[in-house]
């Protein structure tokens, strides 16, 4: 795919949005930041496209916000029109998720390769593999983005799966080494939602981390965010 080939992404040329509410969603997400929008990864089948897009305007938002845009298209060709439904999401792999759920192959849906960092080991490549195969197996309680000064975006989760009953809440944390060119995401347990807090605000032990299924199949490694322009920030 052509770098940044929005249009081709979506699949939209020539239609219309089937309704009002969509519409205006649309160009408060896409047309007003389109110049600010990558696409990260994407998927066309039939009359659905998928994508997760970077969304750079995030950074001026509310501090925090979450950078990434997972979109869903549903065309109908006979009438010119097309359904539009999107959630933003803290990380690539929770976009990927939260499509798998809409339908999309989580094969299918695979990064980019040539877009920012890249994982950083084998441990990372398997526990986004995971999170993207796993469609409502997860409830996202609160999240963070930091790309001013930790480099960081930390995730906490309900996971609702039964082998997760004794330590059901996970935070992710995901960090970037821009010098390196790579980026971890470490997935740690806990038993109560307190208890992750405390350690998100504390982080004076090790994150009490959870093996990732040996059968859980590593991915190509997923891109963090883009590489942004200089410049100030908020």
């Amino acid at each position: 795919m052509p770098e940044n080939d929005l249009d081709s992404a979506l699949g939209i040329e020539g239609l219309e949005l089937a309704n009002e509410t969509e519409a205006d969603l649309f160009h408060w997400q896409i047309t007003l930041s389109e110049n600010e929008l990558t696409v990260v990864a994407s998927y066309q089948q039939g009359d659905d496209s998928y994508a997760v897009l970077h969304d750079r305007s995030m950074t001026w938002d509310l501090p925090g916000s979450p950078q990434y845009l997972a979109v869903h298209i549903d065309r109908n060709q006979p009438t010119g029109t097309f359904r539009y439904a999107s959630k933003r999401m803290p990380l690539v792999p929770l976009a990927q998720q939260w499509l798998a759920a809409r339908g999309c192959p989580v094969s299918t849906l695979r990064a980019r390769t040539d877009l920012g960092p890249e994982a950083a080991d084998a441990k990372t490549s398997a526990l986004e593999a995971k999170l993207a195969a796993s469609p409502g197996r997860y409830k996202i309680l609160d999240h963070y983005t930091d790309d001013v000064i930790d480099y960081e975006t930390t995730v906490l989760l309900r996971d609702q799966h039964p082998t997760a009953a004794q330590r059901p809440f996970r935070v992710l944390v995901e960090k970037w080494d821009f010098d390196a060119n790579r980026y971890t995401l470490r997935e740690g347990c806990f038993a109560d939602a307190a208890q992750a807090g405390e350690w998100l605000e504390d982080r004076s032990t090790p994150l009490p981390e959870s093996a990732v299924p040996s059968t859980a199949q590593a991915r190509p490694p997923l891109p963090g965010i883009p590489p942004r322009p200089g410049g100030p920030r908020r």
